[in-house]
Parts: structure tokens; C-alpha cells; sequence
């Protein structure tokens, strides 16, 4: 069970390749209080575990084991910090077999994040397939609605000291070493939305603007980049106080909404 103080024993940090994840756990796990694992693979293993236990069942207590390795991680520390992109797309199924997980979910302007995932996915992912990854966990972000802290990489890099604060605030209390490593990191040059371009050619810029205009994700990236900063995580019996019933589902209605005209555009 979650803990009386609200302090979540499970942090993910996820989003899509390129948006800032590592800069993130970077941070995070200089508070002297949690273990960090970085690019686990918890979120798909745990998949894998209940299908293999529901479909061929010879190892029952798979789930059982399994999430006891995770308390063991987490061992004498109030909190164990996971990293992964891919954690987006089991935030369900961690949220159904974990002691109410939080998660940190970043985003990044579209042209920067694709042109960091051309350099970080070393089978050469097509730049099309790049622009529908970022897409595909926008979407996701999404449809988990209020269950998320989001973080734009930009406002992660103009003032890391400020987004510490606010995740201190909103989901896990974290120590001041972790606000002395962010202020040594400030560095908002990273945030430059040109500076995308002294990484490519020529050639694979145009590509990257085609992808980014044909799939309309600038715009999508301006209304999450948006609510980001002024929304809070849905985390009852955490620090932060859940929104209201209404006020949920007035975000969740606008949210469809959106999608709804977004893909009436697309076809």
C-alpha cells in the first residue's frame, strides 16, 4: 500500500525518445534519498509476465516475484526512479500492479525530438517513423488524461531549477542537492528552436519539416506545451490535491475534442 507521507516508492519517467528523459533523470537521482535504474525495461517485462502467466500459466507466482525485484531495487531508499521511454505505453498495467506509481512524462518541440531520435535509434529508423513515434505518445499522454506530471524538454533546459521545484511540489519532495545540480545546468541555449538544424543537412531538414506539417505536430505540441505548466497530476493521498470530478472531465472532454477535430483534419 502507498505510504501515509505520499511519497511514491515508484517514479517513471517516460516520453518519447529525444525529449529529454535522461536530462531528467539526471536530476532527479541526485537526491540522496532514491536509487535510480536508467533504460530499464520494467514496464515491458511486466507485460510479458502477464501474458506468459495468463496464456501458458506455468509459472504462476511470476507477478508475485517479479514485483518483489522491485521492492528490492528500491531497498532502503524511499524511492526508486525508473527510466524508460517505453514505460509510456504500460502506464496502465504498472498503475494496476504498483503501490500508486507517479510518473514524469516528457515532450519535446516536434523537429528537435525527431532529429534527436534520428541520432539515438541506432537501426536507422526512418525519419517518417520517427514522426509517427512522437505522435503515437502524444497520443498516449492523452488518454491517460490527469495521471501524469508533463515537462517540456524546453522548460526542462530554460530553468531546471523551476521544474524541480515544481515536481518537489507536486510529486515526490526532493533534497537540495537536486536544485544544485539543476542550477549548475541551466542552460537555455539548448532550448533554441533553430538549434535543431546544425544538426542535419540540408536535405534531411526538409524531410523533417515535411513529416512535422503533413502530421500537423507543431500544433499539437503548442496545446500540450500549453496545459503543461499549469496542470497538476491526479494523485489522491499524494501532496498534491486531485482535481476536481468536474474539472477531470472537463479536461478529458476538451482533450477527445481535440483529437476529434485533429483527425478530422488528418483525413
Amino acid at each position: 500500500m502507498q505510504r501515509d507521507n505520499g511519497i511514491p516508492e515508484f517514479l517513471f519517467i517516460c516520453g518519447a525518445v529525444g525529449s529529454g528523459n535522461t536530462f531528467m533523470f539526471n536530476c532527479l537521482t541526485q537526491d540522496e534519498n532514491v536509487y535510480g535504474v536508467n533504460e530499464d525495461a520494467l514496464g515491458s517485462t511486466l507485460h510479458r509476465l502477464i501474458e506468459s502467466e495468463r496464456d501458458m500459466g506455468t509459472c504462476p507466482h511470476s507477478i508475485e516475484a517479479f514485483l518483489g525485484f522491485l521492492q528490492a531495487l528500491r531497498r532502503d531508499r524511499r524511492t526508486l526512479i525508473l527510466k524508460t521511454p517505453s514505460n509510456l505505453r504500460y502506464i496502465e498495467i504498472l498503475k494496476k500492479y504498483l503501490p500508486r506509481p507517479r510518473f514524469v512524462t516528457m515532450i519535446r518541440e516536434p523537429h528537435a525530438a525527431i532529429t534527436s531520435g534520428i541520432a539515438r535509434h541506432a537501426n536507422g529508423t526512418p525519419i517518417e517513423k520517427n514522426a509517427h513515434i512522437w505522435l503515437g505518445d502524444c497520443r498516449r499522454y492523452a488518454e491517460l488524461g490527469g495521471d501524469c506530471l508533463v515537462v517540456t524538454f524546453e522548460d526542462l533546459a530554460r530553468n531546471p531549477e523551476a521544474v524541480m521545484r515544481r515536481i518537489s511540489d507536486q510529486v515526490l519532495p526532493l533534497s537540495e542537492s537536486v536544485f544544485t545540480y539543476a542550477r549548475r545546468m541551466h542552460d537555455p541555449q539548448r532550448a533554441d528552436p533553430q538549434r535543431w538544424k546544425t544538426k542535419v543537412d540540408k536535405d534531411v531538414q526538409r524531410q523533417i519539416e515535411h513529416w512535422v506539417d503533413t502530421l500537423q505536430l507543431e500544433d499539437l505540441y503548442r496545446s500540450i506545451s500549453a496545459t503543461a505548466a499549469t496542470r497538476r497530476p491526479d494523485v489522491s493521498n499524494g501532496r498534491a490535491p486531485a482535481p476536481s470530478r468536474p474539472f477531470r472531465s472537463l479536461m478529458a472532454r476538451g482533450t477527445r475534442q481535440f483529437f476529434r477535430g485533429w483527425y478530422r483534419i488528418r483525413r
